[in-house]
């Protein structure tokens, strides 16, 4: 019975964790347009670049450096073709 108990307990939390970072991704959803912190949040997520639970500005500080970004902040719209080449340049293929 213990041991029941201990698994149940370990799932719960396991549950939790997984709902918090899921958290991010529903926000993304709900929102009408995509940010370039929010594509840059999963996109180095996606990668490992970054941690489910940075916000949206560390996100972005991590890519900053690209020229596309260049006097943009993390809070504005990104345009589709540059999420295509952010898309692109971090991913493995």
């Amino acid at each position: 019975m213990k041991r029941i108990s201990t698994i149940l307990i370990y799932l719960g939390i396991g549950a939790i964790l997984f709902a918090q970072s899921a958290e991010k991704v529903d926000e993304i959803l709900a929102s009408k347009t995509l940010t370039i912190g929010q594509a840059c949040y999963l996109v180095g997520t996606s990668t490992g670049e970054v941690d489910d639970k940075s916000s949206y500005e560390t996100a972005f500080n991590k890519f900053k450096g690209l020229k596309m970004f260049e006097n943009k902040k993390h809070d504005e719209p990104i345009r589709f073709d540059e999420f295509s080449n952010l898309a692109l340049q971090y991913s493995s293929i």
